[in-house]
């Protein structure tokens, strides 16, 4: 191999090399969203989904009374059980608002990078299925028995609040701000909401759905 040829091959194995690192993650190809939509799909006002926070939302219909909802809420879950359950506990429905809390349990299963691009499918999906539901993304409750997983709660809530600007649809609702450093949002156990912890997160969700229902109207 004479001179030349050498440091050609050496560039053209450079420049490969470069832009092999530049390739940003999220614009790595996943598989492709394939779905087959059930039979039968009930349109409801507002749907609930998440982990305990969700399963044990006290008088939901008294909060919400001119709402038909669904709470599909499952105590001790993990994103990973949503996502295997998505047919039923998802996309059977097809509501005007979904309300979404996950992300405190995940972090005794993986990372907050490996929880946000679960979600990212999810919500892709979501998008794809019922494309004029408008999700309510609840951020991670700072319970105080959780501080050691505080740092990637507010990795994943930062992700969560300028989601919008990925999704449209997609609106946060911020209970950590207020929480945090406030024990009497919590329960004796300072892992799960107290009375006026649900209190405060059912005027945040009242107040979102309503202003975007008179947003709706002036258009």
């Amino acid at each position: 191999m004479n001179i030349l040829k050498f440091f050609i091959l050496l560039f053209t194995i450079t420049i490969f090399v470069s832009c092999a690192k530049e390739i940003n993650i999220d614009e790595e190809l996943e598989e492709p969203i394939t779905f087959e939509e059930p039979s039968y799909i009930q349109t409801v006002d507002i749907l609930f989904t998440g982990s305990s926070t969700v399963a044990f939302w006290p008088d939901l219909e008294k909060s919400f009374t001119s709402y038909q909802l669904i709470n599909t809420g499952i105590s001790g879950s993990c994103l990973d059980d949503l996502i295997n359950e998505k047919e039923n506990r998802i996309f059977k429905y097809n509501p005007s608002y979904f309300v979404f809390y996950y992300g405190d349990n995940d972090m005794y299963k993986y990372d907050a990078n490996t929880y946000i691009k679960k979600f990212k499918r999810l919500m892709k999906e979501l998008k794809i299925r019922r494309p004029n539901t408008i999700v309510l993304l609840i951020s991670i409750k700072p319970s105080p028995l959780r501080k050691e997983k505080f740092n990637q709660y507010t990795l994943i809530n930062k992700y969560m609040d300028k989601f919008h600007e990925i999704n449209p649809s997609c609106y946060y609702i911020d209970i950590w701000t207020t929480m945090s450093n406030n024990t009497t949002y919590f329960k004796d156990d300072e892992l799960h909401l107290s009375n006026k912890g649900y209190t405060f997160i059912n005027q945040l969700i009242y107040n979102k759905i309503k202003a975007l229902e008179s947003l709706k109207s002036t258009n």
